[in-house]
C-alpha cells in the first residue's frame, strides 16, 4: 500500500499542481506492466464543471524519455493538442466522452478507452506507447482535384490513361478506360465537340507517408496568414505557370487558411507516380512535371523538425504534360 501511494504521488508532482518531497515513481512496477497506459488516479477536482472531465497526462519511452510532439485528442477532434517538451498535456473533455488517443509517428497509436470520465473528475495517467520505427505507414486519404494540363506545339492526337493507387471516386470528362482527345499549343482538351481546360480526377488512395532522412523531416511550416506568397514562390519553382498557380493557389488556398498553421510536403513526378497515380500516355510526353501537396493542419505551432524541400530544374518542351493535386493528412497520422 504505501509503495502504490508513492507511485501515485510521484506521477502527481512530475504533472504539476502536486508536491512530494523526494518521491520517485517505481520503474519496475511500470516495465512490468503490460498495458500502453497507467491511470493512477481519477478523482473529484476543484475548478472542473460538472459535465467536463480534466485528464492530465505524460509521454515517455520505455527507456524513461519524455515523448514530444506527440497528438493527444477526442476521437473525431480535427486540431489535436500536442505534449510539450516534458512529453505533457492537459485536456478536457465532455463527460460523455468515450476515449481519447494518443499518437506520435514514431510510436504506435494508442486508444485510451477504459476510462469511466466523470463529470467534475480529474485524471492522471502516463503513457508509454511502442515504438513504431520499423513499421511501414500508409493512410487512406482523398486524392483531391488532380487536374491534368497537356499542351502540344502542334495539333495532336492523344490517348492517357490513370493507374491511381486506389479508386477513381470522380472524372471529368468521364474517364472511360482511358482517356482519348486532340490538343494543342492553347492547352484546350478536345473530346468529341466539347472542350475542356484539363482533365479532373478525385480518387481515394493508401498514401505512404514519406520517409523522414534521420531526425528530419522534409517539407514546410507555413503560417497560413502568408500561404499565398509561399505558394506563389514554391510552385514557380516547381515549373507551374501563371494559370497553373492561379489554378492551383484558388483551389487550396482557402482551404488551408482554415488553420493558423500547416505542414506541407510535395510529392513530385516518380513519387506522384509512386505513391498517387501513374500515368500512361501515347505519345509519349517529352517533358512532365507532377506535383501532388500533401498538409497537415495544426491549431498551434507544432514542434517539428524539417528541411525545405528543393525542386528539381523542369524545362517545358514541344509537348508538355503538367498535373497537381493534394490531400490532407491529419495529425493523428502523422
Amino acid at each position: 500500500m504505501v509503495k502504490r501511494f508513492l507511485i501515485v504521488i510521484s506521477l502527481l508532482t512530475i504533472l504539476g499542481g502536486y508536491s512530494a518531497e523526494g518521491s520517485t515513481m517505481s520503474e519496475e512496477f511500470r516495465l512490468k506492466s503490460k498495458a500502453d497506459y497507467i491511470i493512477i488516479s481519477n478523482a473529484p477536482a476543484i475548478g472542473v464543471p460538472g459535465n467536463k472531465t480534466r485528464i492530465k497526462g505524460v509521454g515517455k519511452t520505455k527507456d524513461g524519455d519524455f515523448i514530444k510532439g506527440a497528438s493527444v485528442g477526442i476521437l473525431g477532434q480535427e486540431h489535436p493538442l500536442v505534449t510539450d517538451d516534458e512529453g505533457k498535456f492537459e485536456i478536457i473533455v465532455n463527460s460523455t466522452d468515450t476515449a481519447i488517443y494518443y499518437y506520435h509517428r514514431d510510436y504506435q497509436e494508442i486508444l485510451i478507452n477504459e476510462i469511466d470520465f466523470q463529470g467534475g473528475h480529474g485524471i492522471v495517467i502516463e503513457i508509454f506507447p511502442k515504438s513504431n520505427k520499423k513499421l511501414e505507414k500508409s493512410v487512406p486519404v482523398v486524392a483531391y482535384k488532380p487536374v491534368i494540363y497537356v499542351y502540344a506545339k502542334e495539333r495532336l492526337d492523344v490517348d492517357l490513361k490513370l493507374e491511381p493507387k486506389g479508386k477513381l471516386t470522380f472524372t471529368y470528362p468521364k474517364y472511360e478506360n482511358g482517356w482519348s482527345f486532340k490538343t494543342g499549343n492553347s492547352g484546350s482538351i478536345q473530346i468529341n465537340d466539347k472542350t475542356y481546360p484539363y482533365l479532373f480526377w478525385e480518387g481515394e488512395i493508401a498514401l505512404a507517408l514519406k520517409q523522414r532522412q534521420g531526425d528530419v523531416t522534409k517539407g514546410f511550416l507555413v503560417q497560413t496568414d502568408s500561404i499565398i506568397s509561399f505558394f506563389e514562390n514554391q510552385l514557380t519553382a516547381a515549373g507551374l505557370n501563371d494559370r497553373e498557380r492561379a489554378d492551383f493557389i484558388t483551389f487550396w488556398g482557402p482551404r488551408l487558411q482554415t488553420s493558423p498553421f500547416v505542414m506541407i510536403q510535395f510529392l513530385v513526378d516518380d513519387e506522384y507516380a509512386d505513391q498517387v497515380a501513374s500515368i500512361a500516355m501515347s505519345p509519349n510526353p517529352e517533358s512532365m512535371r507532377r506535383i501532388f501537396m500533401v498538409y497537415t493542419p495544426f491549431l498551434s505551432k507544432p514542434k517539428i523538425k524539417l528541411e525545405p524541400q528543393t525542386f528539381k530544374p523542369f524545362k517545358r518542351k514541344d509537348f508538355t504534360v503538367i498535373e497537381w493535386g493534394g490531400s490532407k493528412i491529419n495529425p493523428v497520422a502523422l
